[in-house]
């Protein structure tokens, strides 16, 4: 009996600390288990914040969509002369960061965001977005609403996105007044999927580089390659023409292609997603085409077996062999159900191969690192444009090899360089443009001359008012290229010289583009025994543009060539740019008639 007692002593102990326990997890956790319900006039406040929520989320889908899934884009890089790629695309106004490029001074660049960025870019976006959200309306009713900063969090899933919001937001009205902190909006998108069938598209092309293959194709088609003609006359090409036919022949070709397709349909991809793919390209977007063992634009090849001693030959032939380098981009589209996700690559074919080059090797050049052979003395003098002398550090380029030298002192540096014809000279001095000066280092004397750099206010007028909203600039001049992004980037830093000056003035709009279908033909062997004989036929294809809605279209802008004289840099402490405005596009055929107009319009330059 006594052992049955103390049984039920403890049991009850048990009891009280479970009791305990669980009153204390009430109190703390009373706001989670105790739902309160919304009082009636208070529920239109609620409902207005989630439609603001809601509004937000599918704006913000839209942008990620329309970006390659940035809202924020990645740091801008210039492209150069060399590589035409900025790190972002051009398209219809809106700057779309590449997912593949490679930079201007030849490095490969990947910027493939993750699911996780791209959620917390939406949130981030969000969190601004929420603060505008308007109850002016319901404030002039009587209600007293305040809230604070929202946190958001992002959930992208293959059919919807689900965002959940926490904040303080509270209000009064009469004799009521509530707080609520929780709201949650699924909103119904396929980001998630067009995302991952966007990241397919992408891998196929950095696994089998279909894109620089087909671009081959069309390149071996349309210029003149590898070939041997019976002829005893030589023979001649205009590049800027085959050139011309070459780009058109890229539209054509690229925009031909497609997800699945008959097992001898050239232009299947044989992908199986269950997007609509859409491939485009336009020979007005960056890129380069070069003829390397070519000295001018008209390609010459002489004939063999009409030379003193040949006539054994007892005919004549024309032996050619051109190498190119072709390099542009290409936008990839990936559309289902309406929505539609885009990003850009870089395709580039380097010595008439693809990228991947031969035997998988890679298509940037593998070069000996000359630095390691400095046997060449070479004196470097530094001055500014009043002949004094200047510091700066020396390096040495040549070969694709950059070759650190030293730094000046008083001026001037005598060192050891590396061997080497038509090397560069790069200097780096602060407030003075990076220089380059191309010499042969069997000269015994280099002699630089820097151009000082000055920082100046960035202004904008249109029609002789002062402009205040969205614009981008270019400068191409010497050995420099950038942009701007106005406003977000006011100042510009200059030196003296001959500048190619292009601006661009932008201005929010919802332009909706509607749904447009195109024909593309082409000629494609034929099937059968009439292919063995290389007889061929036309196929025709439709490539689908899906509808649109364009954020920010162009409404002027201007261009000029300008040489800016030290002086008036010197004595100046702003920039103004002077455009023309044009009207703001109804459709897409006076967006791109907003296009032609600025290319044909004068930019004027003054200072301040």
């Amino acid at each position: 009996m006594i052992w049955g007692k103390k049984g039920q002593v403890t049991i009850f102990v048990i009891l009280a600390i479970v009791i305990v326990v669980l009153g204390v997890l009430v109190f703390l956790f009373r706001d989670r288990i105790v739902t309160e319900e919304v009082p009636a006039n208070i529920q239109p406040i609620q409902t207005s914040f989630l439609s603001c929520i809601e509004e937000g989320t599918l704006t913000g889908i839209s942008i990620l969509e329309s970006k390659g899934g940035y809202i924020e884009n990645p740091d801008f890089i210039p492209g150069s002369a060399y590589m035409p790629f900025s790190s972002e695309l051009d398209f219809l106004g809106v700057q779309i960061p590449y997912w593949y490029y490679i930079s201007g001074n030849n490095i490969e660049v990947e910027q493939v965001p993750s699911l996780d960025e791209m959620e917390d870019q939406l949130g981030s976006y969000l969190e601004d977005k929420l603060l505008n959200c308007n109850f002016d309306f319901y404030r002039d009713q009587g209600y007293e609403i305040e809230f604070e900063e929202s946190e958001v969090s992002v959930d992208i899933r293959n059919n919807n996105v689900q965002v959940d919001v926490n904040t303080d937001l509270s209000v009064e009205f009469e004799d009521t007044a509530f707080l609520m902190r929780e709201f949650s909006v699924e909103v119904n998108s396929l980001l998630g999927s067009l995302y991952e069938d966007a990241k397919k598209v992408y891998e196929l092309e950095q696994e089998q580089f279909f894109l620089e293959n087909y671009s081959v194709d069309v390149l071996y088609l349309y210029a003149p390659v590898d070939g041997v003609e019976l002829s005893c006359s030589p023979m001649f090409w205009n590049v800027d023409e085959f050139y011309q036919n070459f780009s058109e022949a890229l539209v054509d070709n690229i925009g031909a292609l497609k997800n699945q397709g008959k097992d001898d349909d050239y232009f299947a991809l044989d992908l199986h997603v269950d997007s609509e793919l859409n491939f485009l390209t336009s020979s007005l977007w960056p890129s380069t085409f070069e003829v390397i063992n070519a000295d001018s634009n008209i390609l010459v090849a002489e004939p063999v077996g009409n030379q003193e001693g040949m006539g054994i030959l007892g005919f004549c032939y024309v032996p050619y062999h051109f190498v190119y380098n072709v390099r542009y981009p290409v936008l990839v589209q990936v559309s289902l159900s309406g929505e539609t996700f885009q990003f850009p690559m870089a395709v580039i074919i380097d010595r008439n191969m693809p990228r991947e080059g031969k035997e998988g090797t890679s298509y940037i050049n593998e070069v000996t690192d000359i630095c390691e052979y400095k046997n060449n003395n070479l004196l470097i003098s530094l001055y500014d444009s009043d002949l004094n002398f200047v510091n700066g550090e020396i390096s040495y380029e040549c070969f694709g090899s950059n070759c650190y030298i030293g730094e000046t002192q008083n001026g001037q540096l005598n060192e050891l360089f590396p061997q080497c014809v038509n090397g560069n000279v790069k200097v780096v001095s602060e407030g003075f443009e990076n220089t380059y000066v191309s010499t042969d280092i069997d000269q015994g004397e280099v002699v630089i001359i820097l151009d000082r750099e000055y920082e100046l206010d960035l202004e904008f007028q249109v029609d002789g008012s002062l402009y205040s909203g969205n614009a981008i600039v270019s400068f191409v001049g010497g050995d420099s290229s950038f942009s701007l992004a106005y406003p977000k980037q006011s100042e510009v830093t200059l030196s003296e010289g001959q500048y190619e000056i292009d601006v661009y003035f932008y201005r929010d709009s919802s332009l909706k583009f509607e749904e447009t279908t195109t024909e593309y033909c082409t000629d494609v062997p034929s099937s059968g025994i009439k292919g063995f004989f290389g007889l061929e036929e036309e196929e025709c294809f439709e490539t689908v543009i899906p509808e649109q809605e364009i954020s920010n279209v162009l409404i002027g802008g201007g261009n000029t060539e300008y040489y800016f004289i030290e002086q008036e840099l010197k004595n100046s402490d702003t920039l103004v740019l002077v455009g023309e405005g044009l009207n703001t596009p109804g459709s897409i055929g006076e967006l791109a008639q907003n296009y032609e107009l600025v290319e044909d319009s004068e930019l004027e330059v003054l200072f301040g």
